[in-house]
């Protein structure tokens, strides 16, 4: 059996690390963490707690990021967890710079062209001395190769991947954008654009690159591992989300009556709305993996994520414009963020946005973006439990204080949810999908 929790986003600046805490006194054989162990901003305006901020302004140099994770290990619940789990790790974005592509930085950063690729250079460079990898792994003066195999025995075959390093820069605004060009209608509002039909379905763009694609696919062929696990960042599962922008619109406290109601109009004649950070805004390439998916038919495939900050799991399908009559191809878990705010301190109103989304996508069958915490995996022939344990009390939720559900030293875990996947789920005509529960409510996932 292998026992392994899943965490990743661990903001220094919004909150103490006690999921770290919680893991110990699991039955774990190692910690997955799937990116940004350190973010590369400069330090909060309003700490949360006396001294827990960054130091100094965003980190550039080789020295300014050995300081940025020397900093984050003063907080001992994570150094307690490195001397006794073994990490299997990969980064995303904030251990170089937010939203980076390739060699495209995020427009706002203060590192530009040939400044960007000297920074990206350094990054990789501290990342390879301050995190757990092999020699084959660490930075060769130009880049790291991260992507990588690791077996445990004929139960489990784990496919690390990198979703940053190779992929092609996102399109639209890098934020938010649409296939729908009544969208246009909403830009200038969310994001200078939105509309962006061409990139998001451009069939040359990546996320992998061509050569970790090509190798993904040779190992899932060649897998006799009776799990398949892929640990990656940012979440595969299609989301459309305009019906929490509509709801986000109708609440927006700055908007005047005569705005809001023009913006509702707009919004009512968009049907799509994506995060295009993530593979929604790659979707030739989620098609190539999901095609490599239902080609290959890799034993009970499972995808483990990260990036977005809240708690997730979704039926991934042959066909999700038909979901009662697709096949499962792979179950996707995402873990939320240690300590990083789901878009806000207080994470309630996101939490209620994002959930008028959830009709659109009747896949997703769980997301709490209410609580900080993680995910473990028990796996053995016949079966993978995971088990969401979040950060906090449901009586935190009733707390008018807007840092309520902030992850303090001495804040309790609780389990939130739990999922069972039966091996098998992914042959063809199975009929399987994912089912559990969670303590928001007890009759079902969501």
């Amino acid at each position: 059996m292998i026992g392994a929790p899943t965490s990743s986003r661990q903001n220094y600046n919004q909150g103490f690390y006690p999921a770290y805490a919680d893991m110990l006194t699991q039955d774990l054989d190692f910690v997955l963490h799937v990116g940004d162990y350190i973010y590369e901003e400069g330090p909060a305006s309003s700490p949360i707690a006396p001294g827990r901020v960054h130091r100094g302004s965003e980190v550039v140099s080789v020295a300014d990021y050995r300081n940025r994770y020397a900093l984050y290990k003063l907080d001992p619940n994570l150094p307690e967890a490195h001397a006794q789990l073994p990490f299997i790790v990969t980064p995303d974005d904030h251990e170089v710079d937010n939203n980076y592509a390739r060699l495209s930085p995020e427009a706002s950063s203060p590192t530009q062209g040939v400044d960007f690729a000297r920074r990206r250079r350094r990054a990789y460079q501290v990342y390879s001395e301050s995190m757990p990898l092999r020699p084959e792994n660490r930075y060769d003066g130009t880049g790291i190769r991260i992507y990588r195999r690791l077996a445990f025995g004929d139960l489990a075959a784990l496919h690390v991947l990198d979703t940053r390093q190779y992929r092609t820069d996102q399109p639209a605004g890098d934020g938010f954008g649409s296939t729908d060009p009544d969208s246009r209608y909403l830009e200038g509002v969310l994001e200078d654009r939105l509309y962006d039909a061409e990139g998001i379905l451009d069939p040359t763009a990546t996320l992998l690159g061509a050569r970790q694609e090509a190798w993904l696919e040779r190992g899932l062929a060649r897998s006799t591992a009776r799990w398949n696990i892929l640990a990656q960042q940012v979440m595969v599962m299609p989301w459309n989300l305009i019906a929490g922008t509509r709801k986000q619109i109708e609440l927006d406290p700055n908007l005047d009556p005569a705005t809001r109601e023009q913006l509702l109009a707009a919004a009512d004649r968009v049907d799509t709305l994506f995060n295009v950070d993530s593979w929604d805004g790659y979707q030739a390439a989620r098609g190539r993996l999901l095609g490599m998916l239902a080609t290959i038919r890799p034993s009970n495939p499972l995808i483990l994520t990260g990036d977005i900050h809240s708690a997730w799991a979704a039926d991934l399908l042959s066909d999700f414009d038909a979901p009662d009559q697709a096949d499962l191809l792979a179950v996707e878990l995402v873990s939320t963020s240690i300590s990083s705010t789901f878009l806000a301190i207080d994470p309630r109103p996101s939490d209620y946005v994002v959930r008028h989304s959830l009709a659109d996508n009747p896949h997703i069958r769980y997301f709490n973006g209410l609580f900080r915490g993680y995910f473990y995996c028990n796996i053995d022939r016949d079966h993978c439990q995971a088990t969401f344990r979040a950060v906090g009390r449901l009586e935190d939720l009733q707390n008018p204080d807007s840092l309520a559900l902030v992850p303090y030293e001495d804040s309790p875990v609780a389990t939130d949810a739990v999922f069972s996947i039966n091996a098998g789920f992914n042959a063809p005509g199975s009929g399987q999908r994912l089912s559990g529960t969670s303590r928001l409510n007890p009759n079902g996932p969501l």
